[in-house]
């Protein structure tokens, strides 16, 4: 059976449950998040500080024969959804070339955490051989990836492959939305809220000691039942077994755990007793005390009282499904969620249904019965508004990210302010909800407001702004400052300071009109200034004398 490990830093809790960590076997590759979000703090201290902290004490402690490798992702690029690399091939002795690069790592882009589980699957041929993936994350997928499926694709694909899922800082809903990943796959789950827990969640995967063996009893028993005890679940009274992966657990009632699997019907052997009897599914968790004899068979049967709902995300009515709306399904604390659409088991009444994409919402209640499988729409009435600018009227296009899109409401209130709904750097498409509104573009000094326009629920609207700027290129021979003035001064005589670099050049985008150019110098020499004026759509070469 395949078995997928994922050590992702996160907290899983409430209808989850976690079984205990299993030393890592066979090959081993770490999964370390390197994303921006890694800098903030716990305690006072940021989260890399604790990671390469902890990684360092681990390793430290792990057998010199034990093949560990390293991949890391989002520590070269922002933004950049390919940013993994195998930073470590999996080999013995490699725990301090882990460490160092773990302490030289940039940390600063996105979390593509399900492509890079990917990836260390692969590098350790998890298709061939035993191995283990311990992914290390205090964040959520932000890639349009699913890790739910990627961990049901390798408990389909792989030999022998297991995934800890370990939550650094995770909220609860955060810790929902990378449970599957270790649950398709008998995987554990760690919260780790700070550098104890993480010490903790490290050593019980990577450095713990494999359990000894146990001692055989010297005295030979009777034949017992190979099964003392059997249970099954049902959606609702009277409904056929479930057949679905349910996760049961078996547990002592001071909370030990002695047994646990997935399957749709639970059967094992345990010594007489009492026992507490646990199961979970989607967002449905029961668990109920049992008395264990070692002659009879105990069975159990848990009825959900749960339905099974699949809701898609729309932008309008009719509309394909969009794998980027939200969806969220609650009913009180039982909340699934997921992109585009979900299907999740959750336990029966009046659901409150949400769709987000960007700044459109909607929302709308349904009700669902024990035993249904209700299929339903929510559709958030979003468009999109496909900006750009120019620098002037004809030409030429302003590119790259330097350029600030915001979207604001067509109208002003009564203070003079407008609604902030959406923004961007660079030029590229923004998700609002139907509505009026206005693009305000900002390049450099110069800021430009954009005619009303309309977004229809479903449609896209191209809406291109005129900057009416152009560059001004300014240098100054040993000038150690250069300042930009309006070359108009004001009723006292004074000019606007629009600019102000140090060195001896400096380029800048000037909304079209007069200025004065003013370079300072490091010595006793009186400033210069030279007058100029900036053209819409062309650039100004601006020497100082």
């Amino acid at each position: 059976m395949l078995r997928v490990v994922a050590i992702l830093v996160a907290l899983v809790s409430g209808a989850i449950l976690a079984p205990p960590a299993a030393r890592a076997e066979g090959r081993t590759m770490i999964v370390l998040d390197a994303s921006g979000s890694m800098w903030g703090q716990i305690e006072g201290r940021t989260k890399v500080e604790i990671a390469r902290e902890v990684l360092g004490e681990v390793l430290a402690g792990v057998p010199a024969e034990s093949e560990l490798g390293l991949v890391v992702y989002g520590h070269r690029t922002r933004g950049d959804c390919g940013d993994i690399e195998v930073a470590v091939e999996a080999a013995p002795g490699t725990g301090p070339a882990i460490v160092d690069f773990a302490n030289r790592t940039r940390f600063q882009g996105k979390t593509p955490l399900t492509e890079a589980v990917r990836i260390a699957a692969d590098a350790l041929r998890s298709t061939e051989e035993k191995a283990t993936v311990i992914l290390v994350t205090d964040g959520i997928e932000t890639c349009e990836a699913d890790p739910c499926a990627l961990g049901a694709e390798l408990e389909a694909t792989g030999v022998d492959f297991t995934a800890h899922v370990v939550g650094f800082g995770l909220s609860e809903d955060e810790g929902r939305a990378v449970a599957c990943l270790a649950e398709a796959t008998g995987g554990s789950y760690l919260p780790a809220a700070d550098a104890a827990q993480l010490t903790d969640a490290l050593s019980r995967t990577v450095a713990a000691e494999p359990p000894p063996e146990p001692v055989p009893d010297p005295v030979p028993q009777p034949a017992a039942l190979e099964v003392n005890l059997a249970a099954t679940a049902a959606l609702a009274e009277g409904a056929e077994d479930l057949q679905a992966d349910i996760y049961w657990e078996l547990a002592t009632p001071s909370g030990e755990t002695v047994h646990y699997t997935y399957g749709a019907r639970y059967e094992t052997r345990a010594d007489p007793g009492d026992y507490v009897l646990r199961m979970s599914i989607g967002e449905v968790a029961q668990e109920r005390p049992v008395t264990l004899v070692a002659d009879a068979l105990t069975e159990e049967h848990f009825v959900l009282n749960a339905g099974v709902l699949t809701l898609t995300g729309r932008r309008s009515e009719g509309a394909e499904p969009d794998p980027a709306i939200y969806v969220e399904a609650a009913n009180g604390e039982a909340v699934a969620y997921s992109y585009g659409s979900l299907t999740a088991i959750i336990p029966a009444g009046d659901l409150v249904l949400t769709g987000r994409q960007g700044p459109a919402e909607a929302t709308r209640t349904v009700t669902l019965a024990p035993g249904e499988r209700l299929e339903t729409d929510i559709v958030v009435g979003s468009g999109i508004a496909a900006v750009s600018a120019l620098y002037a009227d004809g030409g030429p296009a302003v590119e790259g990210d330097a350029i600030f899109f915001e979207v604001l409401a067509a109208t002003a209130g009564i203070d003079g302010g407008r609604k902030s709904y959406a923004y961007r750097y660079g030029a590229g498409d923004l998700d609002l909800p139907a509505g009026e509104f206005v693009i305000q573009a900002s390049l450099g000094e110069a800021q430009v407001m954009s005619a009303p326009f309309a977004v229809a629920a479903g449609a896209r609207s191209e809406v291109l702004v005129i900057l009416g700027a152009g560059v001004a290129a300014i240098s100054a021979d040993g000038a150690d400052r250069i300042t930009v003035l309006d070359a108009a001064a004001d009723i006292q005589g004074n000019r606007r300071e629009l600019v102000f670099a140090y060195g001896s050049a400096h380029q800048e985008t000037l909304p079209a009109g007069r200025y004065v150019a003013v370079a300072g110098y490091p010595d006793d020499r009186a400033p210069a200034e030279t007058a100029f004026e900036v053209t819409a759509g062309q650039r100004v070469e601006v020497t100082v004398p």
